[in-house]
């Protein structure tokens, strides 16, 4: 049984905050040597791009149909929990000889499946809603 939509939105933008935090405290931890206060700057920008991303992309859905929405809230789910389930295997898993690559190609990889998600359901909503 699939939850309602109200609740399975709910449940996904919890997710990309829970997932934003535990991403940003992950990466703080690998980071934890570094001393440039830019670079971990730049790098803070960057891990949360993609819950940014999210939160936007939730917002443009309420004028998509409601298939298209519940496609972006299970999208929702699975990227506001992945990467932060990735980036704690890298910071608290075995040591791994450039951990910070990790948080700069899983943002993009992120990001780059969040535009075509977008792209696709914001298409078939516009040719799917009446003229």
């Amino acid at each position: 049984m699939s939850p309602r939509p109200g609740v399975l939105r709910a449940i996904g933008v919890i997710a990309v905050i829970a997932g934003a935090v535990a991403s940003l405290l992950c990466m703080f931890r690998v980071g934890r040597s570094n001393s440039s206060l830019l670079l971990m700057g730049l790098f803070t920008i960057w891990v949360l791009a993609p819950f940014a991303g999210l939160l936007v992309a939730d917002q443009l859905a309420q004028r998509w149909t409601p298939g298209a929405r519940a496609a972006l809230s299970w999208l929702t789910l699975a990227l506001g929990l992945g990467p932060a389930a990735l980036y704690g295997v890298v910071a608290f898993g075995p040591p791994r000889p450039k951990p910070a690559s990790w948080f700069l190609l899983v943002p993009l990889a992120a990001l780059v499946i969040l535009a075509i998600g977008v792209t696709r359901w914001s298409r078939r909503s516009r040719s799917e809603s009446p003229r």
